[in-house]
């Protein structure tokens, strides 16, 4: 809960007073489709999805404090992204059956999470808060 729920917290508290004095912002934090998706069968998950879901209802209840101070607060869940890390704690057949799982059949890559932050930091957002955008490949059903 302090690692994926309480360091959002700190974070955006941190920058919420800035944001204010200077009248305009962006907050972007990023999630995970484990806190959309219901589909882990492993109890293991719950504390972190848990934790993560409150980072979704949190940034729908900053971006209403927000709002009026010309700020947005949004959110991206990404699904598997091959990163770095992923890759060297899955073996390639792994990757392969969670990519075959994907209606796109596709893993997200660190890119497509990238341009979504940047959508959502651009003057093309500019009036959307208080969403979640799922960046998964299709993967996500809810």
């Amino acid at each position: 809960m302090a690692l994926n729920l309480m360091s959002v917290f700190l974070c955006c508290q941190a920058v919420a007073k800035h944001m204010m004095e200077r009248g305009k912002g962006r907050i972007i934090d990023i999630v995970s489709s484990g806190a959309v998706d219901p589909r882990h069968n492993d109890l293991s998950y719950l504390p972190y999805v848990t934790a993560r879901g409150g980072v979704i209802t949190f940034t729908k209840h900053l971006a209403s404090e927000f709002g009026p101070h010309n700020s947005t607060v949004n959110s991206i869940s990404p699904g598997t992204t091959l990163t770095p890390r992923v890759q060297k704690r899955r073996d390639a057949e792994s990757l392969k059956k969670i990519a075959g799982r994907n209606p796109m059949r596709h893993l997200v890559e660190p890119q497509d999470v990238a341009e979504a932050a940047v959508f959502l930091a651009s003057a093309g957002s500019r009036y959307i808060t208080g969403i979640n955008l799922n960046v998964t490949v299709g993967s996500i059903t809810i």
